[in-house]
C-alpha cells in the first residue's frame, strides 16, 4: 500500500477462456478460481504480451524486456513460448493466443479486455429514490420531487399523511367512527 495514493490497483485482463490478474501473479481459467500454474517469467512474458496486443514483438526485444542487463540466448525466449503456449491449451499450429512471425518474433492475436478496478467504481448509495426504477404514483418520495401540481397531488398526499383514516373514493379524509 502507497500511503500517498492509497491501495494499489488492481489490474485484471480477460482474453479468451482465461484471466490474468496482475496484482497476484495469477492466471486463471475465465469463472475459475483456481489459478493456473506457471512459472514467474512465463507469467512476465504472457503479461508482456497482453499489454502489447496484437503487435509483432520481435525476439531481440521480448528477451531485453524479460532478461533485463542479461544476454540470454534465443533457447531461453523459446522455453518461455513454449511453457505459455502450454499454459493456454495451445496445440502445435493452434494460433488462438500467439501467432510465431518466423525469423522475427511473435504476435499476441487473443482480444484482451482490461476490467475496471472495483476500487474505481463508485460507491453504493442508501438512498432508495436513486434505486427505484418505477415509482408508483402512491410513493411519498414521488409526490415530493415530482413536478406535478399540488392540486392534483393534495389527495394522494393527505391520504398518506393520515393512514389508517377512512378515506371516500376522491381521496378525501372522513371522520373516523371509531374515535
Amino acid at each position: 500500500m502507497n500511503a500517498r495514493s492509497g491501495p494499489e490497483p488492481q489490474v485484471i485482463y480477460e482474453f479468451g477462456d482465461f484471466r490474468l490478474d496482475v496484482s497476484r501473479q495469477q492466471l486463471f481459467p475465465k469463472g475459475g478460481s483456481t489459478p493456473i500454474s506457471i512459472k514467474p517469467k512465463v507469467f512476465d512474458a504472457l503479461l508482456y504480451f497482453v499489454e502489447h496486443p496484437d503487435r509483432l514483438l520481435e525476439k531481440e526485444r521480448l528477451m531485453a524486456e524479460l532478461w533485463p542487463g542479461l544476454v540470454v540466448e534465443e533457447n531461453g525466449l523459446s522455453q518461455v513460448i513454449s511453457a505459455l503456449r502450454h499454459a493456454l491449451g495451445e496445440a502445435p499450429g493452434d494460433n488462438r493466443y500467439l501467432v510465431t512471425v518466423h525469423g522475427r518474433g511473435y504476435r499476441f492475436v487473443a482480444n484482451v479486455v482490461r476490467l475496471p478496478d472495483p476500487a474505481d467504481a463508485p460507491p453504493a448509495t442508501t438512498d432508495d429514490s436513486r434505486t427505484r426504477i418505477n415509482p408508483s404514483a402512491n410513493d411519498p418520495a414521488r409526490i415530493a420531487t415530482s413536478g406535478e401540481s399540488t392540486a392534483r397531488l393534495a389527495p394522494r398526499a393527505i391520504a398518506f399523511a393520515t393512514r389508517g383514516a377512512p378515506a371516500t373514493a376522491a381521496g378525501r379524509i372522513t371522520k373516523n367512527p371509531a374515535r
